[in-house]
């Protein structure tokens, strides 16, 4: 399958990225992109694994969630995540931090098609300490820790904008670059990666409700985290409903040292 993606530019220098301006949810401001035709490889046929990519497909419950009643059902779902990432990544504490819900149809986020990782050094640990208190924080940075993102379908399976993700072996340390991403009531930072016809993309088509991407955004081990985008596809149904997902961030830790 073929699809566009799009890259930071060459030679761009600190980019800046503006969410939810002037208080509107879902109004965003981006810098220059460069549009990108991508080949992707089917995660069905060629599966990624956690220690070569630092993302799994897993089976997941089949979870009725809608973003409509999501703060309803938040408790009973994070419960969920944290035995999902206990059994999946062997995780000894897993904190649930953040959500994003996504629609192409309005009303929440748009899907992100800007190929970034959410974390950089600096942000992931500013983060954990700002989350978990100065003490807490040195603690897990004595171990072996990471950001994890439990990415889902909503409603119904992705035909449209899905997930796309670069196998890190195919990227070169020198295609990263610092953005900053600024929220309303926070500032933050993620990599932008620039192109390269190296980059091998993979995602898992027609995602659907019983099915999950984990993935790492930062590990603490200095190793890479996975760059990812919403993609457009070159062949989808005319009829093809908008894509609905989530996305839920965690702490996870393995234990010190």
């Amino acid at each position: 399958m073929r699809g566009r993606v799009h890259y930071h530019e060459e030679g761009q220098g600190r980019a800046e990225i503006l969410i939810d301006v002037d208080g509107i949810l879902g109004n965003r401001v981006d810098p220059p992109y460069s549009a990108v035709d991508v080949e992707l490889e089917d995660g069905r046929i060629t599966p990624p694994t956690w220690n070569e990519d630092r993302l799994v497909f897993v089976s997941a419950p089949r979870d009725p969630l809608r973003a409509a009643t999501f703060d309803d059902e938040r408790d009973a779902y994070e419960a969920q995540l944290r035995a999902l990432l206990r059994t999946q990544l062997g995780a000894t504490e897993v904190v649930v931090f953040d959500h994003t819900l996504r629609a192409e149809d309005g009303g929440f986020r748009p899907p992100s098609y800007h190929v970034h990782c959410d974390y950089n050094a600096w942000s992931a640990r500013t983060r954990l300490q700002a989350l978990l208190g100065r003490e807490t924080a040195a603690g897990w940075s004595e171990g072996h820790f990471a950001v994890v993102n439990v990415w889902r379908p909503l409603g119904g399976p992705v035909v449209r904008a899905p997930i796309g993700f670069v196998r890190p072996c195919s990227v070169d340390p020198s295609d990263w670059l610092d953005v900053d991403i600024v929220f309303p009531d926070r500032r933050g930072q993620v990599r932008g990666l620039r192109h390269d016809p190296a980059h091998r993309w993979v995602y898992l088509p027609r995602m659907d409700l019983d099915e999950a991407a984990v993935f790492a955004t930062y590990v603490s081990e200095g190793i890479d985290g996975i760059a990812h985008a919403a993609v457009e596809l070159d062949s989808i149904p005319a009829n093809a409903p908008p894509r609905h997902s989530i996305e839920s961030r965690a702490f996870v830790r393995w234990g010190t040292r």
